[in-house]
């Protein structure tokens, strides 16, 4: 379950970075967490780092102080030699 969140984290933090709307086709990214690689329409995703963290928070509901824990993934564009 844990490697499920992390690769729908990466693609939606990926999926945020380029700008493309919320329809965008999920299935078009793959994430190998192995390996440590990432292909968009079958075609490595150069130049592009991730960063994941787990973050977890206090939150107060039903009069009770109850931590919930998040997946988190930054994505961002280092460049390309080209």
């Amino acid at each position: 379950m844990r490697r499920l969140c992390v690769i729908l984290a990466l693609k939606q933090a990926y999926i945020k970075a380029i700008g493309q709307p919320m329809g965008f086709d999920w299935s078009r990214l793959e994430f190998n967490i192995p390996e440590e690689t990432c292909m968009g329409d079958g075609a490595p995703l150069t130049g592009w780092e991730f960063r994941l963290f787990k973050s977890s928070v206090g939150v107060q509901r039903g009069g009770g102080l109850r931590e919930e824990a998040y997946q988190c993934v930054v994505a961002f564009f280092r460049g390309t030699p080209e």
